[in-house]
This record gives C-alpha cells, structure tokens and sequence, in this order.
C-alpha cells in the first residue's frame, strides 16, 4: 500500500510538470516498451517459473541447494537481459513505430519518443537484476524488502521531476535519469538479504545448473500467459496513438489509479500465495491447494468489489484530486476520469486472473494461462476496434500502413464511439474473459475446487458493496447541496475522504453482519497488533 501510494504521489508530480503535453505521451510509450518487457520478462519469470523451481530445490536439497539454483539462474537471466537490453537501444526507433505508429505524423514527438526510448532501455537489465533477487527472496518467505523497491523508483522519480527536470533544456530526460535510478535502487534494497542467504557473485557463473533447464522449459510460456493485461494496455496503447494527442496520456494517468487497488490486494494475495500453492503441489496436496485457491480468491471478491465501485462512484473527483494542477487541465481530468471509469468493470478480473495463473504455475503447467492469454488478446483487439471510433478525423492513422485496416474494420465492427475510453473498456472485456477460460480449465485440472463457498461470498460482499454505494451516493449528494453548514466539504480532497472513510465503515459494518470471513479475519488482525502496541507501550 505505501508503495501504491508513492505510486500515486509521483503520478501526481508528472502531471503537475507534464500534464497531458506531447513530451508526456512520448515518456510515456518510451516508458511502457521497457516496462513490459520488465513484466514480462522479468517479474512474470520471477513470479511464476523462478519460484516453484526454487521451492522444489529447497524442499529437495535444502537451503544451500536452493541458494545454488538461484544463483545459477540469476547468471543466465542477467546474460539474457544484457542481451534483450542492447537489441532494445539498437532497435528503439522500430519499436517506436511499432508501438505507437500514430505519432508518425509528428517528427518531433517521434523523435523524442525513440530517443526516450533508447535511454530508458536499460532499466530492464536493473529491473530484472531486481525481479530475479525478488524470486530468491520469495521462495524463503521474505515479502518486505522487495515490496520496498518500487517506492525507491517512485522516490527516484519525484526527486528528478521537482528538482532536475526544471534545470534541464529538455526536462524529459529528467523521467529517464529517475527511472533508471529507481531500477538501481530495487536492486540494491535486497542485495543485504540476497547476502544473508549466503548468495556470492561466483555462484552466478554456474551455467550448468539442472534448474536452468526446468526454468526455461517454464519461462517461455509464462512471460506471455502471466503478462497479458499488461500486453492489452500496451496494445490499447498502439491504438490511442491513433487517437487525439493526449489520448496515450489518459489512459496512463487512469491505469496508474485503476492499479492502485490491483497491488494493494491482487498482486498482494498472488504473490503471497504462490510459495504456499507451489509447496502443496510438491507435496501432492491438492486440497490443501483448492482451499488456498478459494481462501486467495475470497479475499478478492472481499476488497476489489468495493473498491471497483468506489473507483466508478468517485473518479472525477479522485482524477481532480491527484492530478488537476499545473500542466494538467480540468478538461484533462475529466477525459482521465472517463477512462478510469471506463477501466473499472475489469477489476475483479485482473484481479482473479492474477490468482489463477498462479495456482498453473505451481504445478508447472503454464501453458493453460498461455492459451487464456491468447484467446483475450484477440477479445481486446476485437473490442478496441469496435470501442474506439473512427481512426479518422480525429488522427493521423491512416498513414500507417495498417490504419487503413483498421478504420475498415471499425467500419463493420463498430459499437459505439468512446475514443480512448473505449480502449479501457476493451481491456477489462478481455481480462474478464481471460479470467472466466482460467476457471474453467483449472475445474478440470483440480476437480477439488469448490465454487459454492465463492458465490455466497460473491453475493455477500455485493451485498455489502451496493449499501456502501448508496451511503456514497447519499453523501454526494448531501454533500453538493448550497447549504452554508456543508461548505467546509466542498473541496475535492475532503469530498473525497469523507467518502471514502463513510463508505469503508458502511462495508465493514456490512459485510460484518452478513458474516464475512475475510473481513472479520482482518478486523481480528487489527485487534491483535492493537493489543500488542498497547501491550508494548504500556
């Protein structure tokens, strides 16, 4: 959570500098090109093939085996993205075409745009240096410093952003000096633990570790399976580059406020439960995995119901809150809120998705996400084409070589005109449909699962999140009357704390009642660290 919040911290500092201008769209695809390779090659390897490998290693040999593996490991990953590092910068302005051919039509912005792109390449190499002593660190049940990393990034870029990039005659590069000191910075947070465990530099030049081969044998399918939203966002990203200058910007700004949740709990629970599901599934302990699976994806449906629709009943004034200052105009804020909310119905399934693929990546069996991924990426192409409008007027897509295609197809595909917010639509389409086909093949692949104990707590938790959403509604309204008692709320920020503390105490109190395991289980936790401190200071 603080890591999400220093998320939101840094976002709000770029777009007070760089709003929603040209030299913001073009950080922003010269950002997201290294960063997916980063999700995809890196985290996606860390998460889903690194871990069971090593789980198996530390249940068969013991710690010095495992630290064994994992160095061997870490030696090809580093050669590996070494490599992929320099094919990046060599190749920056073919993967500026290709991954935003809409900026074509503008030298400058294209310019800027591979230029960016050349120098924030090798991020990935430290990013991925990062991503692999996560994976260490996970097998042995060490969450906290590699959850500390992405605040040191999110710090490295407000600091280059507040006091670099004034003094810079080109202040984007100010973002390139941040993020690359952030990458350095992930990795060099967990270099005491790595060191702990006993890991030394010549272990990484042992090539010829067994668990090299069951890792690759992994790797190739998982870097594609578990990064697939990101490849929707990235390709809703392609398609905005044929949209209205600024289209690229708002859906960066909605997607970093739509993942604020998707950390705090998804990627949480996932990646907590992944060491759990892949010692069961060593261990040939499948129901113990089904009740892990259900425990993990109740946990879900308890935090991300509410906040989807907090999210949709309070985005303007969220947007207005975090980013409407400086470059970033209240037209900006309002085209930004139509895309988050617009992003919102896909929620619980990123969120689900991000637990069921790894219930495939414990037993090592990802080709099933692979064939899920698949099957979305078509839906979100199919989607953005009949979501987004006509490529023409409003840009320049049609000197692409393919825009031409793609204005045809929307021609005969087209439902309705939403722009860019049809792109955020089209991705939470494919992540529910990626989440529905996961299910279904993971009822096939562990009969033990049962789906009883999710619907009630799916009609529980709905339940809770509709009371809690009339409480908001309530309050809004109240709070948008012209009595002279309620001036004092009608600031954005307070709107939005009374808002967000009224409809948390309204779910809880709710949820409660019905008998939500989960949120009893939390307050009970709370109530236990409460007593301690009292215990302790007393």
């Amino acid at each position: 959570m603080v890591t999400r919040v220093g998320g939101l911290l840094r976002d709000m500092a770029v777009s007070a500098v760089f709003g929603t201008s040209a030299g913001a769209d073009a950080f922003f695809v010269a950002f997201r090109i290294p960063n997916l390779f980063r999700r995809v090659v890196a985290e996606g390897a860390s998460s889903a093939a690194l871990v069971p490998v090593f789980t198996e290693s530390l249940i068969r040999g013991g710690k010095e085996e495992a630290v064994r593996a994992a160095g061997a490991v870490g030696g090809a990953a580093f050669l590996v993205l070494a490599a992929l590092t320099l094919i990046g910068m060599a190749a920056a302005g073919a993967l500026t075409v290709a991954f935003a051919p809409g900026f074509a039509h503008d030298a400058a912005k294209q310019g800027m745009t591979v230029a960016l792109t050349r120098w924030t390449f090798p991020y990935l190499l430290l990013v991925g240096a990062a991503a692999w002593a996560m994976g260490v660190l996970h097998t042995f049940r060490n969450f906290a410093l590699p959850a500390l990393g992405p605040l040191l990034l999110n710090l490295a870029i407000i600091v280059c952003v507040i006091w670099l990039a004034p003094h810079m005659r080109l202040p984007e590069y100010a973002l390139v000096v941040g993020v690359l000191a952030g990458g350095l910075l992930q990795f060099l947070v967990q270099v005491p633990a790595l060191r702990r465990l006993g890991m030394r530099l010549p272990m990484l030049a042992n090539l010829w570790h067994p668990a090299l081969l069951r890792t690759g044998r992994l790797v190739v399918p998982v870097v594609f399976g578990g990064a697939v939203y990101q490849i929707n966002v990235l390709v809703a990203t392609v398609f905005a580059s044929l949209l209205p200058d600024g289209s690229v910007s708002y859906l960066w700004y909605a997607d970093r406020v739509f993942e604020f949740p998707l950390g705090v709990v998804a990627v949480a629970v996932g990646t907590a439960a992944l060491p759990s599901l892949a010692a069961q599934a060593k261990a040939g302990q499948t129901r113990l995995m089904a009740d892990t699976i259900v425990d993990s994806l109740g946990l879900v449906l308890a935090f991300c119901l509410p906040a989807a629709i907090g999210l949709a009943l309070l985005a303007p004034d969220i947007v207005a809150l975090l980013f409407q200052r400086g470059r970033f105009s209240p037209q900006d804020a309002a085209m930004t809120a139509w895309a988050l909310r617009a992003y919102v119905p896909g929620l619980l399934g990123v969120a689900v998705v991000r637990v069921l693929a790894a219930a495939f990546y414990a037993v090592e069996e990802p080709r099933a996400p692979v064939y899920a991924a698949i099957f979305a990426l078509l839906v979100n192409v199919f989607f953005d084409v009949a979501l987004m409008g006509p490529v023409h007027p409003f840009g320049p897509g049609l000197d692409w070589w393919a825009g031409s295609l793609i204005a045809k197809a929307g021609d005969v595909v087209r439902i309705v005109d939403m722009r860019h917010a049809g792109l955020a639509l089209a991705t939470g389409i494919a992540a529910t449909a990626n989440a529905c086909v996961l299910l279904v093949m993971l009822l096939r692949r562990l009969p033990e699962l049962r789906l009883a104990p999710l619907a009630r707590s799916l009609a529980l938790h709905l339940s809770a999140s509709a009371a809690m959403a009339a409480a908001i509604v309530v309050l809004q309204l109240a709070l948008q009357s012209s009595s002279p008692v309620l001036e004092w709320a009608q600031r954005p920020a307070l709107r939005v704390a009374l808002s967000i503390v009224t409809g948390t105490a309204v779910y809880a109190v709710c949820a409660m009642s019905l008998g939500s395991a989960e949120i009893r289980e939390l307050a009970g936790l709370f109530r236990v660290r409460l007593g301690r401190d009292l215990k302790r200071d007393s």
